[in-house]
């Protein structure tokens, strides 16, 4: 079985952030961005890597990072997990990857979190009642990469997101847009990526985030070599290390 090490100085500090996600109050006319669940990592190997994670050819994982990191995939690929926060709170998330050829890729996934009741709050601290919220998200990717074994792929997601908070409910449209480029065969890697695209909810805007990275593969077990590259089979151990410049 191929095993690979993820190299991250980030990581302890990334899932401890994800364990305290949530608050206990929400304040009506607070200023910021809409819907701040489409931040949250969905991937549990991207959040064990600090979410440096758009350069990385990463099959059904890759979906909400970076889209064209799912071109050139060769099997299906079913990713599937659920985390439990401190406050109680539960987020489930799955995503599916298909081959359709051997450069195209088609993908669905979804995230659904439940939160715990939630005390709210007005401007002036007055109760107003408590609530238990939501966040929804189901996500469609296409991917296709050019040139011998995928030295250079894009890829779209579209996404429908929805959000239901004290008495109402919010829904939003937005898209994902990626390229990833393998600048040395099956070691070296580049990639950037623009998420949340879309429109205003309730009139504040998505969180719109850019990324841009780059990815080592290191091999433990074999040279790199064009042998390997017409073979199905690749060496068992790597390690693979990631750095991304973040924007929100």
């Amino acid at each position: 079985m191929r095993g690979s090490v993820a190299v991250s100085s980030a990581c302890v500090l990334l899932v401890a952030a994800c364990a305290v996600y949530g608050v206990e109050t929400v304040q009506y006319g607070s200023a910021g961005t809409a819907m701040p669940f489409l931040e949250t990592g969905l991937s549990p190997r991207a959040v064990g890597m600090a979410e440096a994670f758009c350069a990385v050819k990463g099959g059904a994982d890759s979906m909400s990072y970076n889209p064209a990191g799912a071109a050139g995939i060769r099997t299906v690929d079913l990713g599937v997990s659920y985390s439990k926060w401190l406050n109680s709170a539960g987020l489930t998330s799955a995503g599916l990857l298909l081959p359709l050829s051997g450069s195209f890729a088609f993908g669905a996934d979804f995230m659904y979190a439940g939160y715990e009741t939630i005390n709210a709050v007005d401007l002036n601290g007055d109760p107003l009642g408590s609530f238990k919220p939501s966040d929804l998200l189901v996500g469609f990717t296409s991917a296709i990469s050019f040139g011998q074994e995928g030295g250079f792929a894009i890829g779209v997601r579209g996404k429908f997101a929805s959000e239901k908070l004290y008495d109402v409910k919010y829904s939003s449209t937005a898209f994902d847009a990626g390229f990833l480029s393998e600048l040395a065969a099956n070691m070296l890697y580049a990639g950037a990526a623009v998420q949340n695209l879309g429109g205003k909810v309730s009139g504040f805007p998505l969180p719109f985030n850019f990324r841009v990275g780059s990815a080592l593969k290191i091999w433990l077990s074999e040279e790199p070599g064009e042998g390997r590259r017409g073979s199905d089979e690749e060496p068992e151990d790597s390690v693979l290390a990631s750095a991304e410049y973040f924007s929100p």
